[in-house]
């Protein structure tokens, strides 16, 4: 965690302000390392993913549930009224205490580096769930720290916080995916290249072809002369002014299958060159709109620029052949979205990777719709909206105002079998709850 204790002291300073004493509501979860915790119409954050360990007051809002711990905490702390807020030992840890009637709850929120956790705890420290496993059974904080927390830092309100933080977290995020592409047309660059110098290779042996061409003659003026065992045979070359030659011989062969052997490769070389040509002319040109693409993507300084740059470069023919409709959702991610039954089949299983995104309308007929994301990357929230909207318009609950959406890993989709194009099972979901949103549509058929 970056803040320092002076910051940490101020937000808990200013969240107990605005929340102690107000009603717990709900606790969703944010992705696999963040929870929002709302009471009446406040909301607190707290986020455990390196490195962006933070908590503060947010204006994010979720319907997301999520994970065993939320659901626990939802369980547990129905109508409790947060009682109080404390940092436990001037250190990296927040306690909330949660009361209701003669029942009382605490939170414990430890934001240490490279193992921070969540713990839901009983009035006697029991621990009931938390967000990593531990064989604890009760929850004692750590020891405190033999140095304090620097407090150089000015006190900066959650605003100007989650506003910094939101900024790290787009900022990791265009890096992650300006990386994985780069890595992908680094990769491309290298396949080329190495097609290129094999190509010349080829293409240079190719042009040897008169040479072979001319030792089938040699051999053939003196076949009178040849045997079979023979290793060389020495003859006056008509060419060079009757210069002395050595050519080798095949033992194993007849000399006419050796002559007819040289006509025929010579034939074969000649009639390589064009081809081989043109695959080197076509190759050179790959090599250059990749040079040019790498170029691009250095240059990108947002994801939607990433991804614009790279819809544009993708080959005509290429995009007429996917068996899917490409959109950009308003944070620069692709989303992809099945066409048919059959082209539904081939995106979730030939194009879609394991840690993309997936989601279906649930018990309705509709298009497979992929969140392209790298390992271990949650969509972020407009992403997300902008993806259910697409399986809800190409789809048949399109006709009502809400629709029930599954949502997944690609990793946990399989074929219902292959005469059942399109049709699937999943072996782990979450469902969403959502109302239809035409203009949110409406903007991504526009920008697509």
């Amino acid at each position: 965690m970056s803040l320092s204790l002076n910051q940490i002291l101020f937000i808990c300073s200013e969240i107990k302000q605005h929340l102690k004493g107000k009603t717990f509501t709900r606790c969703h979860n944010l992705g696999s390392w963040k929870y929002l915790l709302t009471f009446e119409e406040k909301r607190l954050l707290l986020c455990f993913q390196e490195p962006f360990l933070r908590f503060h007051l947010s204006r994010l809002q979720s319907t997301h549930e999520g994970t065993s711990l939320a659901k626990a905490i939802n369980n547990f702390l129905a109508g409790t009224t947060l009682d109080n807020l404390e940092v436990v030992n001037n250190d990296r840890i927040l306690k909330l205490t949660f009361k209701k009637d003669k029942k009382e709850y605490f939170l414990v929120a430890e934001f240490f580096q490279k193992k921070p956790n969540f713990y839901l705890l009983d009035v006697h420290r029991e621990i009931l769930s938390s967000l990593n496993k531990t064989d604890r059974l009760t929850y004692e904080p750590p020891a405190p720290r033999d140095q304090p927390l620097h407090v150089n830092e000015t006190p900066s309100s959650s605003s100007a916080i989650e506003k910094l933080y939101i900024e790290k977290e787009q900022q990791a995020q265009f890096n992650k995916e300006k990386l994985i592409i780069k890595n992908r047309s680094t990769a491309t660059l290298k396949r080329l290249q190495k097609k290129k110098k094999k190509c010349e290779q080829q293409l240079e042996n190719c042009l040897t072809w008169s040479a072979i061409q001319h030792e089938a003659h040699l051999l053939q003026a003196h076949l009178f002369r040849l045997r079979k065992g023979m290793l060389n045979c020495i003859v006056e070359d008509w060419e060079q002014e009757g210069k002395i030659v050595t050519i080798i011989l095949d033992p194993l062969k007849e000399p006419k299958t050796e002559v007819e052997k040289r006509f025929r490769t010579s034939k074969k070389m000649k009639a390589g060159i064009d081809h081989l040509q043109k695959q080197l002319h076509e190759t050179e040109k790959e090599v250059s709109r990749i040079l040019l693409q790498l170029e691009a993507i250095e240059a990108a300084q947002t994801l939607k620029q990433l991804k614009q740059w790279q819809c544009k470069a993708l080959p005509k023919r290429e995009k007429k052949t996917l068996p899917y409709r490409e959109y950009t959702s308003e944070s620069g991610v692709a989303l992809w979205v099945g066409k048919s039954a059959k082209d539904n089949d081939k995106l979730t299983f030939v194009y879609a990777k394991g840690s993309d995104w997936w989601l279906h309308v649930n018990g309705l007929a509709g298009s497979h719709v992929v969140i392209r994301s790298a390992r271990g990357q949650d969509p972020d929230p407009e992403t997300l909206k902008d993806a259910i909207q697409l399986a809800i318009f190409y789809s048949k609950a399109k006709q009502d105002s809400s629709a029930e959406i599954c949502l997944t890993q690609r990793k946990y989709v399989s074929r219902m079998g292959k005469r059942q194009p399109g049709k699937v099972q999943i072996s782990k979901h979450k469902i969403l709850h959502a109302q239809i949103d035409p203009a949110r549509f409406q903007r991504l058929k526009k920008e697509d």
